[in-house]
């Protein structure tokens, strides 16, 4: 049902409640919570992708971090427009 309307101020103050609740019952799930609360309002953690021992079947791309600018993956059989600002675009393919 939360799928539904998730932003709902009724769903949001309920959870928050249950939240509270248990943060009172239980020290350590109030402690998780706090280190969480305050490593996002410090702009978030690391992600690091360990990708020792995957199997991979198929293509992949994982990309991590802040990231600008274009990324392109995978094969190319044939030039590649990465420049939006112009009708000519931009080749990638190399000759």
């Amino acid at each position: 049902m939360a799928e539904k309307d998730p932003q709902s101020k009724a769903r949001v103050a309920s959870l928050e409640e249950e939240i509270a609740k248990k943060m009172k019952e239980d020290p350590d799930f109030a402690a998780k919570v706090e280190k969480l609360v305050d490593e996002v309002q410090q702009g978030g953690r690391k992600i690091t992708f360990d990708q020792r021992g995957q199997t991979v079947h198929g293509p992949q791309t994982n990309i991590g971090g802040n990231v600008s600018g274009t990324v392109l993956s995978g094969t190319f059989s044939g030039p590649v427009n990465t420049d939006k600002s112009s009708k000519a675009g931009y080749n990638a393919q190399r000759t």
